[in-house]
């Protein structure tokens, strides 16, 4: 279930192609090279315009517990 949670959220923010089952992982997951949506900032209201942008490394800590 946390699987699905997770690449919404990610997918909310992010231009990825990182599929469902890598978030399924226990453990560390390491997504790299990702590209931002422009309005993804948007709601934060911020007094510049986002045209692109792009993160290098996300690491996710998944937890037993969760899985």
């Amino acid at each position: 279930m946390h699987c699905k949670y997770l690449a919404k959220c990610l997918w909310t923010y992010l231009h990825c192609e990182c599929c469902t089952d890598c978030l399924c992982q226990l453990g560390d997951v390491v997504l790299k090279d990702l590209n931002l949506k422009a309005e993804a900032l948007n709601s934060l209201k911020l007094p510049v315009t986002v045209k692109a942008g792009f993160i290098g490394t996300i690491t996710l800590k998944v937890l037993k517990k969760f899985h």
